[in-house]
C-alpha cells in the first residue's frame, strides 16, 4: 500500500500527524503513530475512520501548476497594486553586508552612478495606470541606492501621479537611511502622507559597526537624529515611520533589540542579514539560537494571552502570525487541487513590481538585477506573459521533490531561490533552501500543537500564572 501523504508530530502528551492533502493535523494514538512511524500497514477502526473522512492519502499532485498560471495575464493587465522605482543605484553609505557594496560578489548589481530619468518615472507611471483599472488603491515606492539621492526626482514624480490617478487611492513609501532627511524632506514626506521605512540596525554599537559611510565613519548619531527629530515635529507622523532592522545572527540577538527602548514610538520590523548573494555565508552563535527559541516560547505565552505583545520581539512576530492563521485554516478541511504549486511563488509582478533605473521590471525588489532570466518585461514593450507563468510555477524545475514533500504548503521558494549566476534557474540552488523551509512548517506546526495543548493540559499553571 502506498505511503499516506503525512508528517509526523509528536508532544509530550500526543501523537499526531500533518496530513499534507488536507492541510490539517490530527491527533492520533499511540499505536497508529508507531504504526505510521515505522510504515506498517494498519486496518484498524481508528484508521479505517480517517480514511472516511479522507485523511491518511496517499494522493500527490500529479504535477506542479500554479492555479493562476491561465489568469496571470489578467491579472498583470488589470489589477497591479503597487510598484516600486529604483530611482537611483547610488548610495552614500557602504555598509558591509550590503551585496551591492560587495566588489567580488557577481550574482548582484553594485552601486553605481545609475539614476532614473523623468521620462522613464514617467512611463513607468504610465503604465501602472493602464494596468491597474480593476484597483482602487495603488502604491507607488521609491527604492535605491539611497532614493533621497534623488528628491526632486521623486517631487516630480508624486505631483505627475497625483494629476494622473483621478478616482484612485494613492500612496506613497520610501526606504531610506534616513541619514539625507532635511527638515525640507521631512515636512514634504508629511505632507505627502509618505510610508516611510528607515534602516537602521539597533543601538550604536550595532549600527556603527555596519551601517557606515564611506570613510568608515558610524551613522547612528546622524540618524538617530534624524528620527527624533522628524517624531519631535510631526508626533502624529509615527503611524507612517517604521524601522527596518537587519539582524546578524552571528551577534547574539539581545543587542540590537536595545533600538526597541530608544524607539518605544516607532513599529520595527526585522529580518536576518541576507546571505543568498553573499560569498560568505552566515553562520548563528549559540547564544543566537538560544534567544531566538526564547522568544518563540515568549511569543506562545502571548498567543495564549499571558503576555503583552510589546514584551515580545519583533523578530517572532511574522511566526505568531503564521500559526495564528495556520490554526484558522486547520479548520477548513480542503483537499488542494492538483495539479498545485507550492506556496512560495507570488504572481511575478502583480504584488511588488520593481521597475530599476532603465525601466526593466522584475517581480519584486529582492531578486538579482543581473541576469535576464529574472526580468519579466520592461516598462516599453510591457510584460513577458510566458516569463511571469515560468516563475510562478519555478518548482516544476524540481518537480519530483517537490510533489513529494510535507512542508508543500509551507515553501516560500521563489524565482530568486533559483539563480547561479548561469543563464538557467538552478535546480540545485532551489533545493539548497528546503531544510530551511521544513525547519520552519515544523516551528509552525508544532506552534500551533502547542497552542491547542497548553490550555487542556497545562490549566493549573495557566491559572497560577494569570493570577
Amino acid at each position: 500500500m502506498a505511503e499516506p501523504f503525512i508528517h509526523l508530530l509528536r508532544t509530550p502528551q500526543n501523537y499526531y500527524f500533518y496530513d499534507v492533502q488536507k492541510n490539517a493535523v490530527v491527533r492520533i494514538s499511540e499505536s497508529l503513530y508507531h504504526c505510521l512511524l515505522s510504515g506498517i500497514s494498519d486496518n484498524s477502526t481508528e484508521t479505517q475512520e480517517l480514511k472516511k473522512y479522507g485523511f491518511l492519502s496517499s494522493k500527490h499532485p500529479s504535477c506542479i501548476e500554479h492555479s493562476c498560471t491561465s489568469h496571470i495575464q489578467d491579472y498583470l493587465d488589470r489589477s497591479l497594486i503597487m510598484m516600486t522605482l529604483q530611482v537611483t543605484q547610488q548610495c552614500n553609505l557602504r555598509c558591509d553586508y550590503c551585496l551591492y557594496s560587495e566588489n567580488s560578489n557577481e550574482l548582484q548589481r553594485h552601486h553605481e552612478n545609475k539614476h532614473m530619468s523623468f521620462e522613464t518615472a514617467k512611463r513607468a507611471i504610465d503604465f501602472l495606470l493602464t494596468h491597474s483599472v480593476d484597483s482602487s488603491t495603488v502604491s507607488i515606492g521609491f527604492y535605491g541606492g539611497e532614493p533621497l539621492l534623488q528628491f526632486p526626482l521623486i517631487k516630480k514624480v508624486v505631483e505627475y501621479a497625483e494629476s494622473l490617478f483621478t478616482g484612485k487611492i494613492v500612496q506613497f513609501n520610501i526606504t531610506t537611511n534616513a541619514t539625507l532627511i532635511t527638515d525640507e524632506i521631512a515636512d514634504y514626506l508629511v505632507k505627502k502622507r509618505f510610508a516611510t521605512t528607515i534602516s537602521m540596525d539597533g543601538p550604536k554599537s550595532i549600527q556603527d559597526s555596519h551601517r557606515k559611510f564611506p570613510d568608515g565613519s558610524g551613522t547612528f548619531d546622524i540618524v538617530y537624529d534624524r528620527i527624533h527629530r522628524l517624531i519631535e515635529r510631526y508626533p502624529n507622523f509615527t503611524p507612517f515611520l517604521s524601522v527596518n532592522m537587519v539582524i546578524d545572527p552571528r551577534r547574539p540577538l539581545d543587542e540590537p533589540m536595545e533600538l526597541i527602548k530608544l524607539l518605544p514610538d516607532v513599529h520595527i520590523m526585522t529580518s536576518e542579514i541576507d546571505d543568498f548573494y553573499m560569498d560568505e555565508k552566515i553562520i548563528p552563535c549559540k547564544r543566537y539560537r538560544e534567544e531566538y527559541e526564547y522568544q518563540i516560547f515568549l511569543a506562545a505565552l502571548y498567543a495564549l494571552g499571558l503576555l503583552e505583545k510589546s514584551c515580545v520581539s519583533p523578530v517572532v512576530h511574522p511566526i505568531i502570525s503564521s500559526i495564528q492563521n495556520t490554526l484558522i485554516r486547520w479548520k477548513h478541511y480542503n483537499t488542494f487541487p492538483t495539479p498545485s504549486a507550492p506556496s512560495g511563488p507570488c504572481i511575478p509582478g502583480a504584488q511588488r513590481l520593481f521597475v530599476s533605473v532603465d525601466g526593466t521590471m522584475y517581480p519584486c525588489e529582492r531578486v538579482s538585477e543581473v541576469s535576464s532570466i529574472l526580468s519579466i518585461g520592461n516598462i516599453y514593450n510591457g510584460f513577458n506573459y510566458s516569463a511571469s507563468q515560468k516563475m510562478l510555477n519555478i518548482a516544476k524545475i524540481t518537480e519530483s521533490h517537490c510533489s513529494k514533500c510535507w512542508a508543500f504548503h509551507f515553501c516560500g521558494g521563489c524565482i530568486r531561490d533559483t539563480f547561479d549566476g548561469s543563464g538557467i534557474p538552478s535546480a540545485q540552488k532551489r533545493l539548497s533552501k528546503c531544510y530551511s523551509y521544513r525547519a520552519m512548517g515544523d516551528v509552525i506546526l508544532y506552534g500551533a500543537v502547542m497552542l491547542r495543548e497548553i490550555p487542556l493540559y497545562y490549566r493549573e499553571q495557566l491559572q497560577e500564572a494569570t493570577k
